[in-house]
């Protein structure tokens, strides 16, 4: 893809089809942000892995002075995953399916991390700092580490106890 933004991966990822027609499944792959503290679940930090079973778009709507209002669509004509991904994701939220995937995500890993020109490894703890979503950087044209950025960091449970081990989180997540 030559270019970034959401209008010209949706063109990418639409002409896939055409292109290569005996691929029966595609899986996006790539770097996203993510709220870290999602409410009745786990916390997620850099190096997890996000699996979404549907895409919902969450900054399409009406934006008011308090609030912000999304339009409402029809989330099921967006990208209603077909029945067989809808059983293998329903498979994969099992406390099985889960346990399973996990233990062959660290068996892959392992692996990877075995070839030593490839350097694969886990993100440090260190690198992945969050601040307090009122904090405003103080320069935007600089790295947090550069312009010295002293604001309030939330506390990340998993990032105290050591090197985290990468967790898989299944669920509805939104794209924007």
């Amino acid at each position: 893809m030559g270019r970034m933004g959401k209008v010209h991966a949706a063109s990418v990822a639409s002409s896939c089809k055409g292109t290569f027609p005996n691929i029966k499944l595609a899986v996006v792959v790539g770097v996203c942000g993510a709220v870290p503290l999602p409410r009745g679940r786990g916390e997620i930090v850099l190096g997890d892995v996000i699996v979404s079973e549907r895409i919902e778009q969450y900054d399409f709507g009406r934006q008011y002075t308090e609030s912000f209002e999304p339009k409402d669509t029809n989330s099921d004509s967006l990208a209603r995953p077909s029945d067989q991904i809808a059983n293998f994701l329903a498979k994969l939220k099992t406390a099985k399916g889960k346990a399973t995937l996990d233990e062959k995500m660290s068996g892959y890993l392992n692996t990877l991390q075995q070839i030593s020109n490839l350097a694969a490894c886990y993100p440090e703890t260190n690198p992945d700092i969050l601040f307090d979503a009122k904090y405003e950087h103080r320069d935007k044209t600089l790295s947090c580490q550069d312009a010295d950025c002293c604001g309030e960091k939330v506390p990340r449970d998993r990032l105290i106890s050591g090197t985290p081990k990468p967790a898989i989180h299944i669920g509805l997540f939104a794209w924007g």
